[in-house]
Order: C-alpha cells, then structure tokens, then sequence
C-alpha cells in the first residue's frame, strides 16, 4: 500500500513538473518576440493585387511592402462571423497602434455595396486608421482574385460565403500563419507571431537577417 503511494505521489509530481515546464515554455515564447521567426513557415507569397481603399486611394503590394500585416475578409452588411472578426481586429489595431510596422487589411466580399463611402462609414464606426487599418474593396474579380490567391480564404462560388480566419503575412508579403478569429486561443497565438514579425523586421531593418 504504501508503495501505491509513493508511486502516485510520483506521477503527480512528474505531471505537475511537465505542466509546469510546458507553462514556463508558453510565456517564454510569449513573452520573447525574439524566438527565430524562420519557426514560421513560408506558406505562400501574396501575388501582385490592387484593391481601393475607404478613402479612394489605390491599395497594393507595393503599399504594404516592409510592413507586417493581418488580413481578413468581412463585409459590413454581416451579422455573423464579421462584428466579431471586425472587434478582434479594432483590438489588436489599438493595442499595436504605437507599432508603425504593422498594418491591417480587411477586404470586403460584397463590393457591389462596399463602396469606399460605406467602408469609410464602418472604418469610422471601429476608429480605425485609415493609413494602418484598410478597408479594401474593388471589381468583383479583383475581390475573388485576392481573396483566392492571395489570401486564399475565399469561396470562388460564393464570396460572401467567407472565412472567419486571420492571415498574417510578413514584410515580404508572404503568408506566415492563419488563425481563427472565433477562437480566444488562436488570436493569443497571432498576437505571439505578430510580436515575432515585427521583431524580425526590426532587426532586418538594422542589418540583421529574418
């Protein structure tokens, strides 16, 4: 019997030292946005694309080069996945708002509403910066192009029909990570990655390498 005891006593402690250790791993790794960002895969690098913003002006590859960005699909007439996503994204746009590196895209999948009068209206709404936060909107073409090529989310028979994830892609516009914006967890790994980025970016910028 005491044997029994000593063993469980044992395995408790052997259970409670592996979450303890896999506890301390997690806040390092949250806490130190230096951890080697080529951790990230490469998924894919975004094609060229042009898109107008809530205040008219052209969008494209070229306007978020050497910056680190989170894309998204929403349209402003939806009232499921979007308020949701749209609130997460005025989160994470007010907690980075001091990170000039760091830009935000959402991509409306109902242009034929979508103007950029309507989005400048929603961009308003969430407080958003019109030079770090762009309403994107466009041809409906240009709108499945983007949303099935380059952020690969979309739904090509059925736009509206769209993704709830987050796309985070680098300063080199390729795509790093996707994480589900419903999910607490997964928006706590994209803050760690996005911490991550900009360090990389940082550093590259300083003559340091990604």
């Amino acid at each position: 019997m005491r044997l029994r005891v000593i063993t469980l006593g044992l395995l408790l402690l052997l259970v409670a030292a592996i979450v303890t250790v896999g506890w301390v791993s997690r806040r390092r790794l949250a806490n130190d946005p230096g951890t080697p960002v080529h951790a990230l895969p490469v998924l894919h690098t975004v094609p060229a694309f042009e898109l107008e913003n809530s205040m008219g002006r052209a969008i494209n590859r070229e306007s978020l080069d050497g910056k680190v960005w989170i894309a998204d699909l929403i349209f402003t007439t939806c009232a499921n996945t979007c308020p949701k996503m749209t609130s997460t994204m005025a989160d994470l746009h007010h907690d980075y708002k001091d990170q000039e590196n760091l830009s935000f895209v959402s991509v409306s999948v109902n242009p034929q509403y979508d103007r950029p009068n309507v989005l400048a209206d929603y961009a308003e709404y969430y407080d958003a910066d019109p030079d770090r936060w762009h309403f994107l909107t466009g041809s409906l073409d240009a709108i499945k192009d983007m949303s099935m090529n380059g952020l690969m989310i979309g739904n090509k028979d059925n736009p509206i029909d769209h993704s709830s994830y987050f796309v985070l892609v680098d300063a080199q516009c390729r795509v790093r990570g996707y994480y589900d914006g419903m999910d607490e967890e997964a928006v706590g790994r994209l803050r760690i990655d996005v911490d991550r980025l900009l360090a990389a970016s940082i550093g590259s910028s300083q003559g340091g390498q990604d």
